[in-house]
């Protein structure tokens, strides 16, 4: 019984991997530079040390 139970808590994770894999990969991309400082994709982010 203990070993059927880790198969199928195994097997459902790997079900919730794929899923959010699925997931990632059929939801629409966010636009910026992926740092999360809001600004446009084709534009640099702004940093404090530009400010010399």
């Amino acid at each position: 019984m203990g070993q059927e139970l880790l198969i199928l808590l195994l097997f459902l994770g790997a079900l919730v991997y794929l899923g959010q894999r699925v997931y990632r990969l059929l939801s629409p991309k966010q636009t910026g530079c992926g740092k999360g400082c809001g600004c446009a994709g084709n534009q640099p982010a702004v940093s404090s040390h530009d400010n010399k």
